[in-house]
């Protein structure tokens, strides 16, 4: 019998000798697509505005313990994103500066251009299943060239426990869970990343704001203690 773990080192083997693509793509999932369309005039024939519509597609990816948030234009060159682009979907993804390269298993590779990247919790690993389906897609995209997970990509695929410091300064934790998760967490004033976050604060009293894309936001005051934790779980409300 194989072992789970062996099984696992089975599916990351690499004979992938030719590429640098290898090594420069991580895993990511998809945590939003949004489109949006805006117009321009581009000039007046008599006094009536000749426009030209813009479909702009803003991406978020969970990528080991960030989000980055990205956009692009549709045009001739990048096309609508594909539809299995839902919450979750994995992707291949490469950071490059302030640009954002996305791929799946069924579609070529989207360049953006990036707003935004916070801290959040670690990225849910992978499933057998969703890394045998990328490097499946990942062969067909290199022109049959065998690539896949190496050993930067299979340690991405675990459960990965984020990096603590040696020392905290004194004071309590505020831990923020919220429905629906990586929500944005503000504690007086301050932007403090997306749920869920244990949030290091001096004792006392805070002002904590959760808020989200869709929701209402949702405002408490809270008190914590020296040495102690104090838990925060928000429901947000969809707007109406």
């Amino acid at each position: 019998m194989i072992s789970r773990l062996g099984h696992f080192r089975i599916v990351f083997v690499v004979l992938c000798a030719t590429t640098a693509w290898c090594a420069d793509w991580q895993v990511g999932r998809i945590e939003q697509v949004r489109k949006d369309v805006s117009s321009k005039v581009l000039y007046y024939l008599v006094n009536t505005p000749v426009t030209e519509d813009t479909t702009t597609y803003t991406i978020s990816v969970h990528v080991q313990n960030r989000l980055v948030t990205a956009s692009y234009d549709l045009d001739k060159v990048q096309s609508e994103p594909p539809v299995e682009w839902t919450e979750n979907a994995p992707v291949w993804v490469q950071v490059s500066d302030k640009t954002l390269y996305l791929k799946s298993a069924t579609s070529g590779e989207y360049k953006l251009t990036i707003s935004k990247s916070k801290p959040v919790a670690v990225m849910q690993p992978l499933t057998l299943d969703e890394i045998k389906v990328l490097n499946a897609g990942a062969r067909q995209v290199t022109d049959n060239t065998t690539v896949g997970f190496g050993a930067k990509e299979a340690a991405q695929a675990q459960p990965v426990e984020a990096a603590q410091p040696d020392t905290q300064p004194a004071g309590g934790t505020l831990n923020v869970s919220t429905v629906p998760y990586l929500a944005d967490v503000f504690v007086d004033g301050k932007d403090m990343g997306y749920s869920p976050a244990k949030i290091r604060v001096s004792p006392g009293k805070h002002s904590v704001r959760v808020s989200k894309s869709g929701y209402l936001p949702y405002v408490k005051e809270v008190v914590v203690a020296l040495d102690s934790e104090e838990k925060l779980d928000v429901t947000l409300e969809k707007r109406p």
